[in-house]
């Protein structure tokens, strides 16, 4: 009678009968599905324009409103999340509790390697000669479904040339800020008032125009451009160009009695379209 019963006991709670028999009522963890995007700056230049196996972005988040005063106040500190080319895996788990804490929540490219404190992170410093994509996205139940799609943190500046006064060397060069440092909690980028020399490279695809990545900042009103020995000034309004955001500028030399003068003017976007250059380095109507 004793082994009838134990069968019997046996029997509900395999039919789920009696859910005190399992083992183990805890959430077990799982894997969350995130995927990565980005927009690409420009194509004027040879910067990244996809993903490729191998990358790896930084997931950083916070609860919401929290204040960060050191790296524990965050939820998710920097998890790895690995491209291969099909799918983004997580170098390690996110159990179900740590991943529904998590409202602010920050993704950034290339990963952060190594060991690092809260003031690094208020001050990542920009390098031009290298891409730095970032998002910063909000959830009410923790890591969101869509694709996280990060922007890069840089400016370009693209500079196309009218007629015959387009340099015939392979570059140039002009004076504008090129220090800065992100801020990765609040997307913020600080520029140091240090103004260098900044090189924008000939483009391989598009005819008498010259691109750079550039730190975001304003074009003052003054500015002076020495290109081929002939010195252009920029006589508009200040502007300001963000993070990414492409700035373009149209050369264009005045005829005088004694001298000509060469003016820098900003081209409306709606105007200039780098989609319409087609592969002669042409543009479509005229450059305003």
């Amino acid at each position: 009678m004793r082994n009838i019963t134990n069968i019997l006991l046996l029997l509900m709670c395999m039919v789920g009968f009696l859910p005190s028999c399992t083992e183990d009522d805890t959430v077990k963890e799982r894997t969350y599905d995130l995927s990565f995007g980005f927009e690409s700056l420009t194509e004027l230049q040879h910067r990244k324009q996809s993903f490729v196996a191998g990358d790896s972005v930084s997931l950083l988040a916070w609860k919401k409103n929290a204040e960060i005063v050191d790296l524990s106040g965050l939820v998710i500190n920097n998890i790895r999340w690995g491209y291969n080319g099909g799918e983004w895996l997580p170098a390690e788990e996110l159990n179900v509790e740590t991943a529904e804490g998590a409202e602010s929540i920050v993704a950034l490219y290339p990963h952060l390697n190594g060991d690092y404190d809260l003031e690094y992170l208020k001050s990542v410093p920009l390098n031009r000669e290298t891409d730095l994509l970032y998002a910063r996205v909000s959830a009410d139940n923790g890591l969101p479904t869509e694709k996280i799609r990060l922007k890069s943190v840089f400016a370009a500046l693209a500079v196309s040339f009218d007629g015959d006064v387009a340099p015939t060397v392979g570059s140039f060069t002009l004076e504008m800020y090129d220090q800065a440092f992100l801020n990765v909690l609040t997307g913020e980028v600080r520029t140091e008032d240090v103004r260098e020399k900044v090189t924008l490279e000939k483009s391989t695809k598009v005819k008498s125009l010259f691109a750079a990545q550039i730190v975001p900042q304003t074009l003052l009103s003054g500015t002076t451009f020495m290109v081929s020995g002939i010195s252009y000034t920029y006589d508009g309004e200040d502007v300001a160009v963000d993070s990414g955001e492409v700035l373009l500028l149209n050369f264009k030399v005045i005829p005088g009695e004694t001298e000509d003068k060469g003016i820098v003017t900003v081209l409306d976007k709606e105007d200039f379209d780098i989609k319409d250059f087609d592969d002669n380095g042409t543009v479509e109507g005229e450059l305003d």
